[in-house]
């Protein structure tokens, strides 16, 4: 009843000497819904402007109110907002934080904000960490992922609440859709801030056995980063990586230079099987053949670099261990950088270079046409 009558006195008498003794109350949730009331009013009568600087911590406010009460107002504003933003966010209210204060989410990036204002000395004890608060805020997608992208580095302190907020909000991803765009964030937002990139395991591999075609290819993408650099130990990896190069359409989708460049990548580990590369290339050799030149042109040169990097692979075939019939379409191709790639194979290959695929990967078949003749 004392927060609703200071309410009245400060809203509808217009006595906001009052606001001082509203804000030295204990912040309840309802003291936090007044003060949003308060907030709005202050805004509505236009008494102040918020305007934000170049920096994301740059915040200010000025004061229109002419009256004897602008020491009050500025009181407000300028000691308590960092408390009032904090609770905003404490209290989900992020549509209300979106809608009326000028859409802080545009400001670099916007809970900075709360963090800087806590760490500026707050004498409300409020929880400092704002990614321990970010797990009460209900995000829709497109905000939880512009909020992913706008974050700096996470300081190591932080990274433990940091994964927890990520798994909360991967549990609400309902779509493929959302499951793609948050895969093409993990390399390049998540996987060097999380407390253990190892945590997203679980989602990736779900993406790639349910996921389609494009959202296998991302996902198990990323997963070649868990292996490579984080240990991760997926037994099945190039199982479900022929599995995806077989598919139907694999090479016409939108992400089919990544598949390619996937192949390259993962067959450069020296702990891949004899058997299991051969499949690999005879995978690629026949899907291709159902492709475009430019593709063949492709799965030619990663078929070099697949025997350059394993010198004991030529050796294993002669042996009869395993064979590669898919090839001989390749040797008598009717373009001859195709056939010239496949000839090398029987050379010294360590007198050539690797091939670097961003060199033909976009190539059209038009263009190699042109470079024949």
């Amino acid at each position: 009843m004392v927060i609703l009558k200071l309410a009245s006195e400060i809203i509808e008498d217009g006595n906001l000497n009052k606001l001082n003794s509203l804000l030295s109350m204990p912040m309840t949730q309802e003291l936090v819904q007044t003060l949003r009331r308060i907030f709005l009013y202050l805004q509505d009568k236009k008494l102040f402007v918020i305007s934000y600087g170049s920096e994301w911590n740059q915040w200010n406010f000025k004061n229109n109110n002419k009256q004897n009460e602008s020491n009050q107002i500025d009181n407000f504003l300028n000691v308590k907002w960092s408390v009032f933003l904090r609770l905003l966010f404490q209290h989900s209210f992020y549509s209300d934080l979106l809608l009326n204060i000028e859409q802080t989410i545009n400001c670099p990036p916007y809970v900075r904000l709360v963090d800087v204002s806590v760490e500026k000395g707050i004498d409300i004890p409020i929880h400092s960490n704002y990614f321990e608060v970010l797990q009460y805020i209900t995000l829709d997608f497109d905000k939880f992922i512009m909020l992913l992208k706008r974050f700096p580095e996470i300081e190591l302190k932080d990274k433990a609440q940091f994964t927890i907020f990520i798994q909360k909000q991967l549990s609400k991803i309902s779509n493929d859709q959302e499951r793609l765009l948050f895969s093409k964030l993990i390399n390049t937002h998540l996987v060097d801030k999380v407390d253990n990139p190892l945590v997203l395991a679980d989602f990736l591999q779900n993406c790639v056995d349910n996921g389609n075609l494009e959202l296998k290819i991302n996902s198990l993408q990323s997963l070649l980063i868990l292996i490579t650099r984080f240990n991760y130990n997926l037994e099945n990896f190039y199982d479900r990586l022929i599995q995806i190069i077989v598919t139907d359409g694999a090479f016409e989708c939108s992400s089919k230079s990544k598949l390619l460049k996937l192949i390259d990548v993962a067959t450069k580990s020296s702990k891949v099987p004899m058997q299991t590369l051969v499949k690999i290339i005879q995978s690629i050799l026949k899907a291709c053949l159902k492709e475009t030149c430019s593709l063949q042109l492709v799965a030619a040169q990663i078929t070099f670099n697949i025997f350059k990097k394993h010198i004991t692979l030529k050796q294993f075939l002669q042996q009869g261990e395993a064979q590669l019939i898919e090839i001989a379409s390749y040797q008598n191709h009717w373009h001859p950088e195709i056939k010239r790639i496949i000839s090398y194979l029987e050379d010294d290959l360590s007198i050539f270079d690797y091939f670097n695929l961003n060199d033909v990967i976009e190539l059209q078949d038009q263009q190699l046409l042109e470079a024949q003749f």
